[in-house]
Order: structure tokens, then sequence, then C-alpha cells
């Protein structure tokens, strides 16, 4: 799918807890089925990219997963400290489900 065709991006937020027994918090990336099922996979980087490829930093072998499917990149709130967490789709065949 083509950006003129209107690549999906999703966005999920995680605000840190204020108490001081909240705690740490490590973002992580889970699948709830296939090969890597409920293994997480910590999201250590500013930018992770999924799929087939061997350029892929999450190796997907699937074979309905395009070579280069989705990127999920962080941004962060300077003056809250907040992070989201950005999924897009990278032009693959069969789409990016998220939650679902």
């Amino acid at each position: 799918m083509s950006s003129e065709q209107g690549d999906k991006t999703f966005t999920a937020s995680a605000t840190p807890k204020a108490d001081a027994d909240a705690r740490e918090r490590h973002p992580a990336l889970v699948f709830l089925r296939g090969e890597l099922l409920a293994a997480p996979i910590p999201l250590e980087r500013e930018e992770v990219t999924l799929g087939r490829a061997l350029e892929a930093d999450v190796r997907v072998n699937d074979a309905r997963a395009s070579r280069m499917h989705a990127r999920i990149r962080v941004e962060r709130d300077p003056s809250t400290g907040a992070s989201r967490y950005r999924i897009t789709d990278l032009g693959s065949t069969n789409g990016t489900l998220l939650n679902g």
C-alpha cells in the first residue's frame, strides 16, 4: 500500500506513574499468535522494524508477513516525559493489525 492509498499508522501512549512505588516499566512487543507467541520483545531502541527480511530488527517467520512489514518508533514528550509508540505499516501486502 503506498502512502497515496492511505498507509495505516496506529499510536499507543504510555504515561509514567507519578507515585514513588511505581515499578520501572520496560516497553515490549508481545505477539499473541504465531511463532513469536507471548515472547516479549523489548523495545529498547528509538525505532524497531518488523518483517521477514534479514535486515529487520525483529524477524517474523510467517509467510503472511512482508519482508519489511512495519516499524515501531518511540516519541517522547520532553515536557512530561511521556512516551508514545507509533506503529506504521511499511506497505505490507496483508496490512498491520494492532490489538487484533
